[in-house]
């Protein structure tokens, strides 16, 4: 009953409440909800600055839905004239999201919220079929479209009767993911799409939409996006902050005209996140990443939090007797690849996910991950933004990451909501000065992870580990060559069935099947 009670507080309407409470078990608001929803549900446009992982999907989700629900059961003045914008034609909100998986991610959970009243959602990302989305589209009813910026322009253009004029409700979450992703020519133009933002006025009788701006961290290019979007908006933050400025950095709030807000860039951290770093030669990279997945609990009979002297776990390590699940994030499409085959070939539960994959394949990985198939997710930054995935336990930077924006993005994909995890990021002696800056943008020194404590010494660990691993990494490179050969091929054979070619379609098919059998 008190649970129920913190979400009525809000303002929520009783329907929502039920949902949240009944059938998803959210027991009371966190704090992003508590700051954000009462505002959105008032008709303000609202600038949220939050950690990943705290719940920013159900605080622009809420209001959406319960301004919906109003317009449909001729509800609160204010709520009249905000959706008084709407027509029928039109989906309700538009959300924006920078990657596919953040997309398909938000969609479910906006049906999971609203599962009770019905809600209709569609998500347009690119490695579907636009026809199809086009269709789905069309349907009616249509309350929430949930979309990248590069395929919704793609729709604005080219699927007919499709607008975004009328919409009542604008998201732009991962703002600053968004603006780094160079979207910024897409998000002026869909901004540009949904029509005048709107008087403020109380005594305008003035259309207007509500705009929601989330992200993690807050710049000079989300000030301005901010400026352009958004009318008079209520800035909340939340959370554990750490700021780099340069000298004569102003707030970027308070910075409408100024370029030293571009100095300026907020970083939260999660609060229950053990931070190390581990200084490897790069000649035994792999080695070392092995024998710190073995030592996170992740293998083949290793059971988690164990040691061999019986001593207490590292901060790193397990502390139940579960198998870990890991996040291990690297540069490239290409190396996501080859460390996966380099962990399978180690007799290790790994699967990868990159931007170079089909969106089936993207789909595929993910959810096996998420459901316990695959212990270890391979991946490249498209990883790092707004995914939930609360099976995470750890996050290994194999590549340090380039800026202390996508470091802080990265290991938010673990201590998530109020959970505990670990993040070990290792360092080369290549990679001591992009390091070095990391820290130095997040104010912060990371300690020095202590590996192979409990088997005689890092040297040690690393030593028994040598041979098998540049075995398995000889192989690892090899299965990415017949890979690629075995695409090429496919493409041929596909281009030469069309074009009639017999023969040589039956010689390629014949090479492509002794490839598969050499790498088996």
């Amino acid at each position: 009953m008190a649970s129920s009670s913190a979400w009525s507080e809000l303002g929520v309407c009783v329907e929502l409440v039920e949902c949240l409470t009944d059938r998803l078990h959210f027991r009371e608001p966190s704090a992003i909800q508590a700051a954000s929803i009462p505002h959105a549900l008032a008709g303000r446009d609202v600038v949220a600055l939050a950690r990943t992982g705290s719940g920013k999907t159900a605080a622009f989700a809420l209001p959406i839905l319960q301004h919906m629900l109003d317009a449909v059961s001729a509800g609160p003045s204010l709520t009249k004239k905000i959706v008084r914008r709407h027509h029928p034609s039109c989906a309700f909100a538009l959300c924006m999201a920078p990657t596919r998986e953040l997309a398909i991610q938000i969609k479910e959970q906006f049906e999971a919220i609203g599962a009770t009243i019905g809600v209709r959602c569609v998500a347009l990302v690119g490695g579907v079929d636009i026809a199809a989305q086009a269709v789905a589209l069309a349907r009616r009813p249509l309350h929430v479209v949930v979309a990248t910026p590069g395929r919704i322009v793609d729709h604005l253009r080219t699927t007919k009767g499709f607008s975004i004029r009328h919409i009542a409700h604008l998201v732009l979450d991962e703002a600053d993911r968004l603006l780094s992703l160079d979207f910024e020519e897409e998000l002026h133009e869909i901004i540009r799409a949904c029509g005048d933002v709107g008087a403020t006025t109380s005594g305008s009788q003035q259309p207007r939409r509500i705009t929601q701006l989330f992200s993690a961290t807050m710049t000079h290019n989300v000030a301005k996006l901010q400026r352009a979007a958004l009318v008079d908006p209520v800035r909340v933050e939340v959370g554990r902050q750490a700021t780099t400025a340069n000298q004569g950095g102003e707030d970027a709030s308070n910075a409408a005209g100024t370029a030293n807000a571009a100095a300026e860039t907020t970083f939260d951290m999660p609060e229950h996140l053990v931070q190390s770093f581990l200084f490897v030669p790069m000649k035994d990279k792999e080695a070392y990443l092995t024998c710190l997945l073995d030592e996170l609990g992740v293998g083949r009979g290793r059971r988690a939090g164990s040691t061999a002297d019986g001593a207490a776990p590292s901060a790193a390590a397990p502390a139940s007797g579960e198998m870990r699940s890991v996040l291990v994030f690297v540069r490239t499409c290409d190396g996501a690849r080859r460390t996966c085959f380099l962990l399978r070939n180690l007799g290790l539960s790994a699967c990868h996910l990159s931007g170079k994959m089909d969106q089936p394949k993207r789909i595929q990985a993910l959810n096996q991950f998420k459901g316990g198939q695959r212990q270890v997710l391979v991946a490249t930054d498209v990883a790092s933004r707004g995914l939930d995935i609360p099976s995470v336990d750890a996050v290994v930077n194999f590549d340090v990451p380039q800026t202390a924006k996508d470091y802080v993005h990265r290991v938010g994909r673990t201590a998530r909501a109020g959970r505990s995890g670990a993040a070990v990021t290792v360092v080369s002696q290549y990679d001591v000065e992009a390091y070095q800056k990391v820290e130095r943008d997040l104010g912060i020194r990371l300690s020095k992870h202590d590996l192979g404590r409990t088997s005689g010494g890092e040297k040690a660990a690393v030593g028994a580990m040598h041979e098998r691993v540049a075995e398995a990494s000889r192989l690892a490179a090899h299965q990415v060559r017949e890979e690629d050969n075995s695409k090429k091929g496919r493409k041929k054979r596909k281009n030469m069935a069309s074009a009639g070619g017999g023969d040589d379609y039956d010689a390629v098919e014949a090479l492509a099947r002794d490839g598969a059998r050499r790498v088996r």
